[in-house]
């Protein structure tokens, strides 16, 4: 391993896998070769050149990673490791910013440490605010959504004025860059950094806000928007909320939030050409982190693929201790809200109305993640509840005696449960889950259920005896794992040939819509419909005035 510090606020670290690798299959064929003495010189070349062939045909490949979400950093160490299992060489650029998020891979690491002032707006917004009681209004979430989208302009400012950092990419020489889209900083750095091939990438389902930019149009009648809590059965007054939500969204987004990220580019660049409209032409693939059975079917360019529970860990049999936990009553429940979220932190009446319920279900083992000491809670454990920091989730999910998920409604957390078959209850705390709550629930495998409602034991107990005893939720859950088990192509498999595709043949200019380059008339053909419009008016006035001159004449032709 060889370290390089560059500033006080940069680590690169680096194994150089090509040496690595070439000696560790030389010393095993030189190994074969000196024990055989069959095997000739032309033999021994013949197998060397096919050992050395798999490797070199590896494509080098920088994944771009604020590290803003455990969700996040999970959804991209998952796309790096799937990577490197087919041979590629893969770089991790990691921007810390949280804290406590570990990770385990074999790819080459660049660390920078995040800029302060961003590190302060993002903690103002994710770090200090209490999920639990954050408002669900469209103003709050806007005004935390604008100010994470100003820490994240800092984030990018900082990162185009490391020129340490921007050499050392640039003399890597990159084939291919991965980043997630939604950050809008990869959109321009990939073309700083001079790496030609790039596929952006969403941990969360395909942004709204970028439809137009792929020539599309979003469809805001029967698609809810990223944060609205809808499903795509929407009455009339939720259409107009979710009408309403996408446009002040887009405007935020298209003529003050990209502007800003525009001009950094372009005073670190001297381009002035390259815009973020470009960026269907600057990728050759887009993966989103959902499944097309599970999220809202919507209009997708071709270039789209749906990569959700890609990576998903093997499940492994669970120890003595969990079996004897989901032996001892006929049901059992999991709870856990996720890694941001931390139950401790919910409000007490949350507390309470969550063990009185669990209390009155004495029948249900409820293992419930929580943070801290039971002592911490208001009121006495009940036997039937297990308190406890860290649980094999997905070992659990894979359990079939276990029978409900009580979750936040992350996109993972569903999609494991989905790949599970498990009933889940989806308790949504702040940005997608809403959505998520929405998008599941129209599945009939799952229930929305309100934070603010968890303080009702009454509800909550009605609800979670409602999807035990109702096997329409287990059959629905068994029909979307179904699903997930026989999707004729699997999400590694679509990590792995379209990279190694775009590798090979470029960002596919071909596969672009035209749409992208349309104005709002041409795309929604209104020269068209204003022309048939006039028409139609004077196809109308000129039977108004043609009846009129006959009645006309036949009154005249009367009178005489």
């Amino acid at each position: 391993m060889v370290n390089f510090k560059f500033l006080s606020n940069f680590k690169y670290k680096s194994i150089n896998c090509i040496i690595i690798c070439k000696i560790q299959i030389l010393s095993k064929i030189l190994k074969k070769f000196l024990l055989n003495k069959n095997i000739n010189v032309m033999n021994f070349f013949i197998l060397l050149h096919f050992s050395l062939i798999q490797y070199l045909i590896g494509y080098k490949i920088l994944i771009y990673s604020p590290e803003i979400g455990h969700s996040h950093v999970n959804f991209n160490i998952r796309i790096a490791n799937t990577l490197i299992e087919a041979g590629h060489n893969v770089t991790y650029l990691k921007i810390s910013i949280a804290k406590n998020i570990n990770f385990k891979t074999k790819a080459n690491i660049i660390e920078t440490t995040s800029n302060k002032k961003f590190l302060n707006l993002f903690n103002n917004v994710v770090g200090v605010k209490n999920m639990w009681t954050m408002k669900d209004s469209f103003i709050e979430q806007m005004t935390d959504f604008s100010q994470f989208t100003n820490g994240l302009v800092v984030l990018c400012q900082s990162i185009f004025e490391d020129d340490k950092l921007t050499d050392i990419i640039r003399n890597e020489k990159y084939d291919i860059f991965i980043g997630e889209f939604y950050t809008l900083c990869p959109v321009f750095l990939k073309k700083y950094w001079n790496i030609e091939n790039s596929i952006f990438t969403s941990a969360m389902t395909n942004n709204e806000l970028l439809y137009d930019y792929f020539g599309l149009y979003f469809p805001s009648s029967y698609v809810p928007t990223m944060y609205h809590n809808a499903n795509d059965n929407m009455p009339y007054l939720q259409r107009w909320s979710n009408f309403i939500d996408y446009y002040i969204s887009k405007i935020f987004f298209k003529y003050i939030l990209v502007p800003k990220f525009q001009l950094i580019y372009q005073n670190k660049s001297n381009d002035f050409t390259f815009s973020i409209t470009e960026i269907a032409k600057e990728t050759g693939a887009i993966w989103i982190n959902t499944l097309p059975f599970i999220d809202f079917p919507s209009p997708i360019t071709s270039k789209l693929h749906y990569i959700g529970g890609a990576g998903l860990p093997e499940t492994k049999p669970l120890d003595d201790k969990w079996n004897n936990i989901l032996n001892k009553r006929d049901f059992n429940v999991l709870i856990s809200f996720g890694s941001i979220a931390k139950s401790y932190t919910m409000l007490e009446e949350y507390k309470k109305g969550i063990l009185k319920a669990f209390t009155d279900l004495s029948n249900i083992t409820f293992i419930w993640k929580y943070e801290k000491n039971e002592t911490t809670l208001p009121l006495k454990v009940p036997s039937n509840v297990i308190i406890i920091d860290w649980i094999p989730q997905n070992d659990l999910l894979n359990d079939n005696r276990l029978n409900l998920f009580i979750t936040h409604g992350g996109i993972n957390s569903i999609v494991e449960a989905a790949s599970r078959s498990t009933p889940i209850i989806c308790v949504p705390l702040f940005g997608d889950q809403k959505r998520n709550a929405g998008m599941v629930q129209r599945l009939g495998f799952s229930e929305y259920y309100d934070k603010e409602n968890l303080s009702n034991s009454e509800l909550l107990k009605k609800t979670i005896l409602k999807i035990i005893h109702n096997k329409t939720y287990s059959k629905r859950a068994n029909r979307i794992g179904t699903l997930m088990k026989d999707v004729p192509f699997k999400a590694n498999e679509i990590i792995i040939k379209t990279t190694e595709f775009i590798g090979k043949n470029g960002n596919i200019p071909e596969m672009n819509l035209h749409g992208s380059n349309m104005g709002i008339i041409e795309f929604f053909n209104l020269d068209i419909i204003f022309i048939l419009i006039v028409l139609l008016i004077l196809v109308f006035l000129s039977f108004y005035h043609l009846t009129k001159k006959i009645f006309k004449s036949n009154y005249k032709y009367k009178s005489d």
